[in-house]
C-alpha cells in the first residue's frame, strides 16, 4: 500500500511538472522584440507621411485649417498608439525613445497650427 501511495505522489508530481508547466508556457509566449520594432516603425512611418502632408497643407489656401486639423489629429493619435506600445513593453530598448519622438512630433505640429484653425486649442 505504501508503494502505491508513493507512486501516486510521484505520478502527480510528474504530471504537474511536465503537463501543466509546458502548457502554461506555450499559452503565455512573450511578444518578440522584432515584432515590437516592426509595429513601432510602421506607426512612426505613418506619422512621418502625415507630417509631410501636414507640411504640404500649410500652404493650402482656404481649406488649410480643415486639412491641417485632420493631419494634426491623426499625427497625435499615432503618438498615443506608439506610447501605448511603449507602456506595454517598457523593457524594449527603443520603445520609450519612440514614444518621446512621436509626442514631440505631435507637440511640434500643434505649435505650428495657425491661430485661426479651430483645432488649435485641442
Amino acid at each position: 500500500m505504501k508503494m502505491s501511495s508513493r507512486n501516486l505522489v510521484l505520478a502527480l508530481a510528474l504530471v504537474t511538472l511536465t503537463g501543466c508547466g509546458a502548457s502554461m508556457g506555450a499559452a503565455t509566449s512573450p511578444v518578440r522584440v522584432d515584432q515590437i520594432e516592426a509595429e513601432l516603425d510602421s506607426l512612426r512611418s505613418e506619422q512621418m507621411k502625415l507630417l509631410f502632408s501636414y507640411d504640404t497643407a500649410m500652404s493650402g489656401g482656404q481649406d488649410q485649417c480643415k486639412a491641417l486639423c485632420r493631419h494634426h489629429s491623426k499625427i497625435c493619435a499615432l503618438a498615443d498608439r506608439i506610447c501605448a506600445i511603449a507602456e506595454r513593453h517598457k523593457q524594449h530598448p527603443r520603445a520609450e525613445a519612440s514614444c518621446a519622438q512621436a509626442n514631440k512630433t505631435c507637440r511640434d505640429v500643434t505649435q505650428r497650427l495657425p491661430q485661426e484653425c479651430w483645432c488649435r486649442d485641442q
